[in-house]
């Protein structure tokens, strides 16, 4: 991937930038930018799927999903 990196869609594009991720200005938005592994994200979605396992609450995961 290049730096920064241009998606068309349509007459639009979205431009990112991997960098930014690590730029503490770069996303002003929480969550936005988060950066980490392959085996944390996939740890962390296996906790939601087990309905929490201690990340999160079980009525936050009761929420959302294909069920709502």
């Amino acid at each position: 991937m290049t730096d920064p990196f241009s998606m068309k869609f349509g007459p639009s594009a979205i431009v990112c930038s991997p960098a930014w991720a690590l730029d503490p200005k770069g996303y002003p938005s929480g969550g936005v930018g988060m950066v980490g592994t392959a085996k944390d994200y996939l740890r962390f979605l296996e906790a939601i799927r087990i309905g929490g396992a201690g990340i999160i609450r079980p009525e936050t995961v009761a929420c959302g999903g294909a069920d709502t």
